[in-house]
């Protein structure tokens, strides 16, 4: 578990720097909406103790959002 989230942080400050560098307020946005929508889904199911829904449904979301921004 702790793999992925070190993982995923990296990411996050990597799209950071990205938005400062390129001056980009849409890779900003992007960067926040999986922060928030991460945070959520990664404490709720970790309180109920089923850490692999949360990290599924993250998943499921990330590809949700690749495909409407593909589109």
């Amino acid at each position: 578990m702790n793999r992925f989230l070190n993982y995923l942080w990296y990411v996050f400050l990597i799209l950071g720097i990205l938005s400062l560098i390129l001056n980009s307020a849409f890779l900003f946005l992007i960067g926040a909406i999986h922060m928030i929508i991460f945070c959520v889904i990664v404490i709720y199911y970790e309180k109920k103790k089923a850490k692999r829904w949360g990290y599924a449904l993250y998943l499921v979301f990330l590809i949700c959002i690749s495909f409407i921004f593909m589109t």
